[in-house]
């Protein structure tokens, strides 16, 4: 989290908690996989988006697989990481992702 509290192996219950304490002063959360593979959110303003939106990112092993889905669903977010979390196949599959270039 971007307060620099960090989670080992969390639990469903424990990412929902971590995930609902964004706000403007604690905007992203990073859940790593593996090297170069991760999901990410970062909210509002800090994110580069309006208030109250949320950028959910995804890194698939590299730059080319890095991909982005705005919403305003923080649902949405929590079940993208509890999928990642729980080693889901074709979670990425739910959302509409549009590619991220650096």
């Amino acid at each position: 989290m971007c307060d620099s509290s960090a989670l080992h192996k969390p639990a469903s219950a424990a990412l929902r908690e971590a995930l609902r304490t964004l706000s403007q002063r604690n905007w992203f959360a990073i859940l790593d996989v593996a090297e170069q593979v991760y999901v990410q959110v970062g909210l509002g303003p800090n994110a580069g988006l309006e208030e109250g939106m949320y950028s959910l990112e995804h890194r698939d092993g590299s730059p080319e697989r890095h991909r982005r889905h705005v919403t305003t669903d923080l649902e949405a977010v929590i079940a993208a990481f509890e999928a990642v979390a729980a080693n889901e196949p074709d979670w990425t599959e739910r959302l509409t992702w549009e590619p991220l270039t650096f």
